[in-house]
């Protein structure tokens, strides 16, 4: 009995831990986007955004934030030192997840 409930506690905090790593990839990933948006010539729906957020991004996430916020930042400075093509497939690719998630038409 004692085995199962330390095996049931280690699921557990696995599972925690996973849907921390994919809470904080969301805010990565996303930043990525939204920092890319002005460089990118993207003009983005902003509905859009927020309702990707609400059904992907814990309520509770108070870190969110930062780490999308960080992101989007970091993204903008990379994308100034980018040679043309280097440029061009970066924002093909943003261009395609962002008319996947309705971002843009």
């Amino acid at each position: 009995m004692k085995r199962i409930l330390m095996v049931m506690a280690a699921v557990a905090l696995a599972s925690n831990v996973a849907r921390a790593e994919s809470a904080l990839g969301i805010a990565l990933n996303l930043g990525t986007v939204i920092g890319s948006e002005g460089p990118c010539e993207l003009s983005y729906h902003l509905a859009a955004i927020e309702a990707y957020i609400a059904a992907n991004v814990p309520e509770a996430d108070m870190g969110f934030m930062s780490a999308m916020n960080n992101s989007a930042r970091s993204a903008g400075r990379e994308l100034a030192e980018f040679g043309a093509s280097q440029k061009t497939a970066h924002c093909a690719q943003v261009g395609r997840i962002a008319r996947a998630f309705g971002f843009i038409d």
